[in-house]
């Protein structure tokens, strides 16, 4: 390998130094709320804007590394590594083979490239992550010595993303390994689970206040109660889980470890909140009950098993919160499910028990009675390759 020295400066110069362009991947509808979050402390990036599937924002490498540690709506985070046109194959091969591959990738590390084409004249996917194959390998065979491939152990695999449009290249590498919706905390399986970041997403849009209490009454895997206890906390989204950015050569264990410091001081999972979680299903209660307990928050979470139909909101406290509501819908309800009848019985019980409480609740598209005005606003969601919609509002005292 090249003398540490040049290498090192070189990293600084080009990784290190310079702000870089991310891209976060999110899920459709909730790039507003991403946005939002950047823009607030812990992060406080004003250099964002919402684009066409995300959020682009520019930063340097520390600003990546809070955003993957506390973005509770983010999917993914991209860092941008280069840009230029080609038409032909052999000015692909010559701008990969000259992009210093070296400052993003070491030795040994195993690469997955994800190439989509489109509107380019060089539009076979399969042809084109073939050249960037045989370049990349070209480019660390000669930018590392055989003794240092010799001595560098086996990395974790890096996930780089190729993107053609209109015969412009856009390269850019994935920061975060496992997708962002992976907390890291649930560890017990669940039929038809909602996802992390879309939970986080109607809690925000719900207005989710830490200081008031939340039920989760159909909690299945207990998603929105989990997320729910992690904001009580301020405990990062990604506090229990890893990220591929930890493998880059630019990456520096000094900065990780003060970033980490600097939010396990804000984490207080003991105080301050009230939340309640509670299904009809034995083995689901069981199970997150052992998950809340595992990770110290039985301070703040009751999980019991219970009927929504036979709850009184007074069983957590006398303030009025917010109740969250996912009930079965589509194949969960099976053959036999009644939607509109469902729904109705919900609403019935919400108008008579949660006078005051504000309320979230997921339903498919017409399954929410007709008659039913406490609805203030409705927002669209995709979840499982279901479009279902989530109606936020409150019932009248």
């Amino acid at each position: 390998m090249e003398s540490s020295h040049p290498f090192e400066k070189r990293i600084k110069r080009h990784v290190i130094g310079p702000k870089q362009t991310f891209f976060v991947a999110i899920a459709p509808g909730l790039a507003p709320l991403c946005l939002e979050e950047l823009r607030e402390p812990p992060l406080g990036i004003s250099h964002a804007e919402v684009t066409e599937g995300g959020v682009v924002f520019k930063g340097r490498l520390p600003d990546c590394y809070k955003a993957n540690l506390h973005l509770r709506t983010a999917s993914r985070i991209l860092m941008r590594m280069d840009r230029f046109r080609a038409t032909e194959f052999h000015t692909l091969e010559r701008k990969i083979r000259n992009f210093p591959w070296e400052l993003y990738l070491w030795p040994n590390t195993p690469v997955k490239l994800r190439v989509t084409c489109r509107q380019s004249r060089l539009y076979h996917s399969r042809a084109v992550r073939e050249r960037f194959e045989a370049g990349i390998r070209h480019r660390l065979a000669h930018a590392f010595t055989r003794s240092d491939t010799d001595h560098t152990p086996e990395r974790a695999p890096a996930t780089v993303f190729i993107r053609a449009v209109s015969d412009t290249f856009h390269i850019s590498i994935d920061s975060s390994g496992a997708l962002l919706f992976k907390r890291g905390v649930k560890s017990h399986p669940s039929h038809a689970p909602i996802r992390e970041t879309l939970a986080a997403g109607v809690l925000i849009q719900a207005g989710y206040r830490t200081d008031r209490p939340l039920m989760d009454p159909m909690c299945g895997s207990g998603t929105f109660t989990l997320e729910a206890a992690m904001m009580a906390g301020s405990v990062p989204a990604g506090w229990y889980r890893n990220f591929a950015f930890v493998h880059w050569p630019a990456f520096r264990p000094g900065q990780w470890r003060h970033i980490r410091r600097e939010a396990r001081n804000d984490i207080n999972v003991q105080q301050g909140a009230a939340i309640y979680a509670c299904d009809q299903e034995e083995p689901s209660v069981r199970a997150l009950q052992n998950c809340v307990a595992r990770h110290g928050f039985d301070a703040i979470v009751r999980v019991e098993r219970a009927d929504f139909f036979n709850l009184s909101p007074r069983q957590i406290g006398a303030i009025e919160g917010l109740v969250v509501l996912n009930p079965p819908y589509g194949r969960r309800m099976g053959a036999t499910g009644q939607p509109l009848e469902r729904y109705a019985a919900i609403c019935d019980k919400l108008i008579h028990d949660f006078k005051q409480w504000r309320f979230a609740i997921i339903a498919p598209p017409r399954a929410m009675p007709r008659g039913f005005s406490a609805i203030r606003s409705t927002h669209r969601l995709f979840h499982g390759g279901l479009k279902l919609l989530l109606h936020i509002g409150r019932i009248p005292g």
